[in-house]
C-alpha cells in the first residue's frame, strides 16, 4: 500500500486537468519518468554506499576532473549549499573510503584540493551505467521524427519550469546540467 500511495500521488496534477485524455496519458507519462528518475538517482546512490552529501561531492568532484581541473574544499562547500566543516567531515569520509584524496594546491601552501580516485570514479560509473545505458538504448532506438518531437517538447519543459526560478546569485549555479 505505502508504495502505490507514493506512485498515485507522484500521478496527481497540481494543475488543471488538460482537455485531452491522450494529453492527460502523455502528462502521467512525463510524471511517471520524472518519478522513476528521482527514484533511480536514489537506488544509484544508495549502491555506491555514499550518504546524500558524500554522493553529490563525489559527481561534483568527478565533472571538476572533466573539465581539467581540481575543486577546493571552500568551492565544494558552495557547491553542496553547506558549511565548510561539514565539508570537511565529508571529504573526511570518502578519503577513509578510498574515493576521494587531497593534495598540495600548486601555489598556495595554505589550499588543499580535492581529488577523486579511480576507485571513486568507479563507484559512481557503475552505479549510473545501468540507468544512463537504459537512456541511451531508448533514445537511440527512437524515430527520429519522435526525436525531433521529443527534443521540442522536453526542451519547452526546461524553459517553462526555470522561467519562474529566482535568478542564480553569483556564487549559487543551477542544478547540475541544467541551463546550460
Amino acid at each position: 500500500m505505502p508504495r502505490n500511495l507514493v506512485r498515485r500521488e507522484s500521478q496527481h496534477l497540481y494543475a488543471d486537468p488538460p482537455a485531452s485524455p491522450f494529453v492527460e496519458d502523455v502528462l502521467h507519462t512525463i510524471l511517471d519518468l520524472i518519478r522513476v528518475t528521482e527514484l533511480e538517482v536514489e537506488h544509484a546512490r544508495a549502491a555506491s554506499g555514499l550518504g546524500h552529501n558524500e554522493f553529490l561531492a563525489l559527481r561534483f568532484l568527478l565533472q571538476a576532473q572533466r573539465e581539467g581541473r581540481f575543486a577546493s574544499p571552500s568551492e565544494l562547500a558552495v557547491m553542496l549549499d553547506v558549511s565548510t566543516a561539514s565539508v570537511t567531515k565529508i571529504v573526511d569520509h570518502l578519503e577513509a573510503k578510498g574515493d576521494v584524496r587531497r593534495m598540495p594546491h600548486g601555489t598556495d601552501g595554505r589550499v588543499r584540493l580535492l581529488m577523486p580516485t579511480p576507485a571513486g570514479a568507479a563507484k559512481i560509473q557503475a552505479s549510473y551505467g545501468a540507468f544512463h545505458q537504459a537512456v541511451v538504448g531508448a533514445v537511440e532506438g527512437a524515430a527520429l521524427d519522435d526525436l525531433r518531437g521529443l527534443d521540442r517538447v522536453a526542451k519547452d519543459l526546461v524553459e517553462r519550469i526555470q522561467r519562474d526560478w529566482p535568478p542564480a546569485s553569483p556564487d549559487v549555479s543551477r542544478p547540475v546540467g541544467v541551463g546550460r
